[in-house]
């Protein structure tokens, strides 16, 4: 009677608040597995989205269970959720050339409330206190910008106390292959990610303050910290990503795989040293927040197998900067470029700005 009877109330609840199908293979109940809270796992969950997305897999899930209070789902109201758990999730994300995105499937928000007053109370209260995801995959689309996007073997962990006021999240994920492609370009291929994150996190006011955090991009070692506030528009944030002096090697994973084809045996020297940073609210491409990036490249050498010489004593001085508003703000600098080839010298120095209304050059 009681599996029934939450069945019924989760069909209820999602056929009420999405337009799409929604549909699974198995509904389980378990006191065992997570006691003294209740399970319930729904096996083969599928989103497939409406028009004009007809017949899209939004989501498939080989394994969504939820960790719920007892009493609560005894008494038939509330039914109050502790932990999720994800395994195999698949998650298919598109914008099409008319900017819609298929994942706008939840009714307005005005919607939603006539029928709540009208209605009995929500039928499940998110108290989460743990959330894990396994092997799961993304992939995101957008045709309006020639934009895709890829995650694969996707594992996250997440514990800490949602019910608060303020909590610390810990976090711990790792992703086993990021693809990005823009205009056909490859600029990211399978690239690993891994992510240890302590976070604190001032639920009221939606305030995430980023403390001990340790990034892992395709092997360059980053540093993050700062704040990053939820907004009903947008994000206020101020945030600072760096790597300290490491092998210059590394910064060879932050180049385009496009144009890092036929460099097997590559020998590399040398050390470089890299720094990111946004302040400033964060809207959409025309309401950016103040950004600044800095590369900094000591003692390179780089050794082509292929080639009798070494590119010698490679010294690089980036910046990137925009005071925030448009993309157009953004002023690049390559400030000092040198190599030497065969005891040869070459330098170089550029300024690009107006990069989207009129892109200008200025170097020598």
């Amino acid at each position: 009677m009681l599996k029934g009877k939450i069945e019924a109330k989760v069909k209820d609840v999602i056929n009420e608040d999405i337009h799409a199908t929604v549909g699974w293979d198995r509904f389980s109940l378990s006191l065992i597995r997570h006691f003294p809270n209740l399970s319930m796992g729904l096996e083969g969950l599928t989103v497939v989205n409406d028009a004009p997305f007809a017949g899209d897999t939004l989501v498939k899930v080989g394994n969504f269970t939820l960790s719920v209070d007892l009493m609560s789902a005894l008494r038939g109201d509330a039914i109050e959720v502790k932990s999720i758990w994800v395994d195999h999730p698949v998650i298919n994300l598109k914008v099409d050339a008319d900017s819609i995105a298929n994942w706008d499937i939840v009714p307005p928000s005005e919607e939603v409330e006539v029928e709540a007053e009208e209605g009995e109370a929500a039928s499940f209260e998110v108290q989460l206190q743990s959330f894990q995801v396994s092997n799961g995959a993304l992939s995101y689309s957008d045709a309006t910008m020639d934009f895709s996007t890829s995650l694969k073997g996707v594992n996250a962990a997440m514990q800490g106390d949602l019910t608060e006021s303020y909590t610390t999240i810990e976090m711990d994920s790792d992703i086993e292959a990021l693809d990005l492609v823009f205009e056909k370009v490859k600029y990211i291929n399978a690239a690993p990610i891994d992510l240890t994150a302590s976070i604190g996190a001032d639920m009221d006011n939606m305030v995430f303050t980023f403390e001990d955090n340790e990034l892992n991009f395709s092997g360059v070692p980053l540093f993050m910290e700062g704040t990053l506030a939820l907004l009903e528009e947008g994000y206020d944030m101020d945030l600072r990503l760096a790597a300290s002096e490491t092998d210059f090697k590394t910064l060879l994973a932050l180049v385009p795989a496009e144009y890092m084809k036929d460099v097997e045996g590559l020998q590399t020297e040398g050390s470089m040293t890299l720094e990111a940073t946004a302040k400033g609210v964060f809207v959409d491409a025309d309401h950016l927040p103040a950004f600044n990036f800095l590369l900094h490249v000591m003692d390179g050498r780089i050794r082509y197998p292929d080639l009798p010489k070494s590119i010698d004593d490679i010294q690089v001085h980036m910046v990137v900067d925009n005071p925030g508003g448009s993309m157009d703000n953004t002023l690049t600098e390559i400030r000092s470029f040198h190599f030497e080839l065969d005891n040869n010298p070459f330098d170089a120095h550029l300024v690009v700005s107006s990069p989207v209304s009129n892109a200008t050059f200025k170097g020598g």
